[in-house]
């Protein structure tokens, strides 16, 4: 029998797996696609693994139960997420060993087969270090801005060890590992220089049959009629950084709040969609208020794909909406282009309610 070489998609979002599932139709390899679910808390029971081609296996796990399994080889497991962590080769043996660890997790998952191409996104979260570990190299697909964005680095002792390694100390980007052979994503134009070259166009099919698998398989059934007069605002949580810098953390419900007034005021639905990591009930101020909520387990992509119209959306700055502009049409509060400065911006903002308001008019005003 002919060994059968797959290629391997690792995902940890409800996009990821929209985007491996677009990406995984249109190639001729078999592929097997990995979908930590537990990442965004989304129930497994939600998604149809039925519903796809027969060249396409999904495999739903759980994150901290395949870590906890690792761990529970002893030593040898642990020595594994070690060298995961920090990015270093293992040999053939420890190979063996995580591919074992990794079936009797999930008796659907046997990769005992050579990989043909690994597909990753975040190429730094911890479950891509560990397939990692599986491969000489790989690629990674659009991941939102982070791959458009140097990431910084402020501590010390990671600023040393990557100038040690002849590596940028002061910042990293999404696939600058020599492993990494390719980036597909939506603007390969827009990647930082070191990694442009690797830039290779991610293209998302219009073909109503692989739409319908898609929605299939996410049990999609779309409820809400979107249109030009839709706004869709998306949320997004407030990651570390801000944290002590803003006085108050319920900033971004009060800028929501205004672009929710103000977008009625100019005659527009406004329709929440939260971050998968948020949850309804930190806004049910808002609900009581009458705004309408998408749900947040389910990709933006989705409700998108089966508007009537080309459906506006708004953020503070977030990746929604990016790769869809034949669907949907985008506006930041803060441009990409100032994204360096994004929490600057929003410190200033906190403090000057009258340009917050202004900013927002501007942003809706440029809405057709």
């Amino acid at each position: 029998m002919i060994p059968v070489h797959k290629d391997i998609y690792v995902c940890s979002t409800v996009r990821h797996l929209l985007l491996s599932l677009y990406k995984a139709q249109d190639e001729p390899n078999p592929s097997t696609i990995i979908y930590f679910y537990d990442f965004q808390g989304v129930n497994p029971k939600e998604i149809d693994i039925t519903q796809l081609p027969s060249n396409i296996n999904l495999v739903l796990m759980n994150r901290e139960s395949l870590v906890n399994h690792i761990k529970n080889i002893g030593h040898i497991g642990r020595c594994i997420l070690f060298f995961s962590m920090r990015g270093w080769v293992i040999p053939s043996f420890l190979k063996t060993i995580l591919i074992n660890a990794i079936l009797e997790n999930n008796k659907d998952l046997d990769l005992s087969e050579p990989i043909n191409r690994l597909f990753l996104f975040n190429d730094n979260n911890k479950m891509s270090r560990l397939f990692r570990l599986l491969t000489n190299s790989y690629s990674i697909i659009e991941d939102g801005m982070g791959n458009y964005v140097e990431h910084k680095i402020d501590s010390k002792a990671k600023k040393a060890v990557r100038f040690l390694s002849n590596q940028t100390p002061n910042f990293h980007v999404f696939g600058e590992r020599k492993q990494c052979e390719n980036i597909y994503v939506i603007h390969p134009e827009r990647l930082p220089t070191s990694v442009k070259h690797k830039g290779k166009k991610l293209l998302l099919s219009k073909d109503k049959g692989n739409i319908s698998c898609i929605q299939r398989c996410f049990k999609f059934e779309s409820t809400h009629n979107l249109n030009k007069k839709t706004l869709i605002i998306a949320t997004q949580p407030i990651f570390n950084k801000l944290r002590g810098k803003l006085a108050d953390n319920n900033f971004f419900y009060k800028v929501y709040d205004l672009i929710i007034s103000e977008s009625r005021a100019q005659g527009f639905e406004p329709i929440l969609k939260l971050h998968p990591k948020e949850d309804q009930l930190d806004y049910s101020i808002l609900k009581e208020e009458g705004v309408t909520f998408l749900s947040n387990k389910l990709p933006l992509e989705l409700y998108l794909l089966s508007s009537i119209d080309k459906v506006n959306i708004i953020s503070i700055n977030s990746s929604a909406g990016i790769g869809m502009e034949d669907y949907c049409c985008i506006y930041k509060l803060i441009p990409d282009s100032d994204v360096h400065n994004f929490v600057k911006i929003l410190v200033e903002l906190e403090h000057d309610e009258n340009s917050l308001k202004k900013l927002i008019s501007l942003r809706l005003s440029n809405i057709n």
